[in-house]
C-alpha cells in the first residue's frame, strides 16, 4: 500500500471534485466564529511541484480551471487557491486547500504513512503557519484515535488510494466506528468510479457508495456528488469519481450543485456531474 504517491495523480478531476467538496464544507464551517478540526486521512505532501513529469494529469483536472471567470462563489475561491499556488510553480493537495480557508484558530491533523510523502508534508505543515499536525500512521487506526477531536465541530476527508481490494471495507468499517464516536462530525469519502479494466474494484466501489447512501436518516444527510467523463470505454481506468458527504449541511448539496455546475461547464463537453 505504500507504493501510492498522490503525486502521480496530483490536479486531476478527482481532485477537482474532491477539493471543491472540502471548499464547501470548510466554508460553511467558516460561517461561525466557533473554532473547529479538521482531519485529512490521507494527507499526502501537501503542495506539489506543478512542473514535475508526474502531474501530467492536471490537464484532466485543474488546468482546464485556470484563467476563467467562475460564477460559483466556491469554485471562484478554489481558483484563486490554484492561481496563488500556480504563480509558485505548484498544485495544492488537499491540506494546502485547507490551510488557505482556515482562521489561525482551527485546527488540523494530516495523516499520512508514506516514509517520502510524510516528509515533505511535514515541510508544508512548518511553512504554513497554521495549527497542523502531521502523524505519521496508518490512516485508518489514526483516524479512529483522533476521533473525537477536542474541538466538536469539524470535518474529516477520507480519500485513500484504493491499491487493495480490501481498502473498500476497510472505508466502510472506519466510517461506522467514526461516526459512532463523532456523530456531529462532517465526513467526506471520496470513491474512484472504475471501467472494465478493474471489474472487482468497480463492483466494490458501486457496493461502497451504496452501503455508505444508506447511512442517511432524518437526522443524518447524505449526499452523493459525481463528477466524471461522459464515455467510458473498456480500457478506461478511473473514469471519474464519487464523493460521498455524510452529516452533510443544509447548505452542501446546492453549493456542490452550483460549483459543480459552473466547474463542468468550464472544463468542458466531456465532463459531466450529478449531485443526489
Amino acid at each position: 500500500m505504500l507504493s501510492y504517491q498522490h503525486r502521480y495523480h496530483v490536479g486531476n478531476h478527482g481532485d477537482v471534485l474532491k477539493h471543491l467538496s472540502w471548499v464547501s464544507v470548510i466554508q460553511y464551517l467558516n460561517e461561525k466564529d466557533k473554532p473547529y478540526a479538521l482531519i485529512d486521512s490521507h494527507a499526502g505532501e501537501g503542495v506539489y511541484s506543478h512542473e514535475l513529469d508526474e502531474a501530467h494529469e492536471s490537464n484532466q483536472g485543474v488546468d482546464l480551471l485556470n484563467s476563467v471567470n467562475a460564477s460559483s462563489g466556491d469554485v471562484s475561491t478554489y481558483l484563486s487557491i490554484l492561481n496563488k499556488f500556480k504563480n509558485n510553480n505548484q498544485l495544492p493537495g488537499s491540506p494546502a486547500v485547507a490551510a488557505e480557508l482556515m482562521r489561525e484558530y482551527d485546527e488540523m491533523h494530516c495523516i499520512e504513512l508514506h516514509p517520502q510523502a510524510n516528509q515533505l508534508l511535514k515541510q508544508f505543515v512548518k511553512s504554513s503557519n497554521m495549527r497542523i499536525s502531521c502523524h505519521k500512521r496508518d490512516a485508518f487506526e489514526g483516524l479512529k484515535a483522533l476521533v473525537p477531536p477536542k474541538l466538536k465541530r469539524g470535518a474529516v476527508l477520507i480519500d485513500p488510494p484504493y491499491e487493495q481490494l480490501q481498502e473498500y471495507q476497510l472505508v466502510k468499517e472506519t466510517i461506522t466506528e467514526v461516526t459512532k464516536r463523532w456523530p456531529n462530525g462532517q465526513l467526506l469519502v471520496w470513491i474512484p468510479l472504475l471501467g472494465r479494466r478493474s471489474p472487482q474494484k468497480g463492483k466494490a466501489a458501486e457496493a461502497l457508495i451504496h452501503s455508505l447512501q444508506q447511512l442517511k436518516t432524518e437526522k443524518c444527510d447524505v449526499v452523493t456528488c459525481k463528477l466524471s467523463t461522459k464515455e467510458k470505454t473498456a480500457q478506461e481506468g478511473m473514469y471519474g469519481s464519487a464523493l460521498i458527504a455524510i452529516n452533510a449541511s443544509w447548505k452542501f448539496k446546492e453549493s456542490m450543485s452550483k460549483s459543480l455546475s459552473c466547474a463542468s461547464d468550464i472544463m468542458g463537453p466531456l465532463y459531466t456531474w450529478s449531485v443526489e
